[in-house]
């Protein structure tokens, strides 16, 4: 499939609630598996979510190319998304976020090359996020 990156950036784990909560997605130092976002030619797979610690139902997310989350670049989710439950953990929720296989393009004004600030919230209660990694690949380039 796809290179991936996005992991949240060093060990940052936020407590998440019903208002959005920003965290930084980057490659993450010592994971051979992670590699940063291209700032261009890459298509946009998927967001692969993992909170714990809640009954959270629904979660819902958008992603900006600067820290303070006011330049947009994938999101809102248009509907809220359903948390199933993890196969053997109890109080452990997962998601995959669909990103419609998007190709953007970084503008210059990104406030972190190879970075992203994705924004999560959720119905209820206040789980922490324990993952949330986002899935690429590059795109086909023409003419060979």
């Amino acid at each position: 499939m796809a290179a991936n990156s996005g992991y949240l950036e060093g060990t940052t784990t936020p407590t998440l609630g019903t208002s959005y909560v920003g965290a930084i997605l980057a490659k993450t130092a010592g994971d051979d598996a992670s590699v940063a976002i291209p700032q261009s030619g890459a298509v946009w797979s998927h967001l692969e979510v993992i909170v714990t610690g809640a009954t959270t139902a629904t979660v819902d997310a958008f992603i900006t190319w600067d820290t303070a989350g006011d330049d947009i670049a994938a999101g809102p989710t248009q509907a809220s998304v359903t948390l199933a439950p993890a196969a053997t953990t109890a109080n452990r929720k997962l998601c995959v976020i669909t990103l419609d296989d998007i190709v953007p393009r970084v503008p210059p004004d990104q406030t972190t090359a190879g970075a992203l600030k994705v924004y999560v919230k959720v119905d209820a209660g206040t789980p922490v996020l324990t993952r949330c990694r986002m899935h690429w690949r590059l795109a086909a380039t023409r003419g060979g």
